[in-house]
């Protein structure tokens, strides 16, 4: 593990912190892979800050991850804690594009998800943006995907109310484009 990423992600307190390494990664993109292995890291609170530039670099500049989409599914699989699942989802969610490689098997680990009234919201609401970044490439299962959606909205949080409602609009979109 690299002990000076660590203490720096560690010593993380929010956004301007998380841009910082994630504007550092971007220089070096050899040092994503050593953030990774901390973002598997057993404590919570370094997941969770682990998570951060990881979330920021995704939406920045995705191509980098590519490598990793692998490993995030069997991560989603044999997730060893909720705090973990949901911060690989996450990053996941702010990418639009997985690659026919893996798409379909991250639209199924995160459909197993998003069906799980069990799991926290935050899971839910995360692999419910996963799986419309999938679906929207395909009509039949975008019709799939709301119809589950409008299904479990009465009966969600108000997080996932909101999203359902967002979700349901992009997949809307989906099924009329030609």
């Amino acid at each position: 593990m690299d002990e000076d990423l660590y203490h720096r992600v560690v010593a993380a307190k929010g956004r301007a912190e998380a841009r910082s390494i994630a504007a550092d990664l971007l220089q070096s993109p050899e040092q994503i892979e050593p953030l990774i292995d901390i973002l598997q890291h057993d404590k919570k609170m370094v997941c969770q800050r682990a998570s951060w530039p990881l979330v920021v670099l995704a939406a920045e500049s995705p191509d980098l991850l590519h490598p990793y989409f692998p490993l995030f599914h069997k991560l989603i699989i044999d997730y060893k804690s909720h705090t973990l699942l949901r911060n690989v989802i996450r990053i996941l969610a702010e990418i639009r594009d997985y690659g026919e490689e893996v798409e379909g098997g991250l639209f199924e680990s995160c459909w197993a998800v998003l069906l799980d009234i069990h799991m926290p919201i935050a899971c839910r609401v995360f692999a419910m943006t996963v799986c419309t970044n999938v679906a929207v490439k395909y009509p039949e299962l975008a019709e799939e995907l709301s119809s589950v959606i409008r299904e479990h909205q009465p009966h969600g949080s108000a997080g996932f109310k909101v999203r359902a409602r967002d979700e349901l609009k992009r997949l809307g979109k989906a099924s009329v484009a030609p």
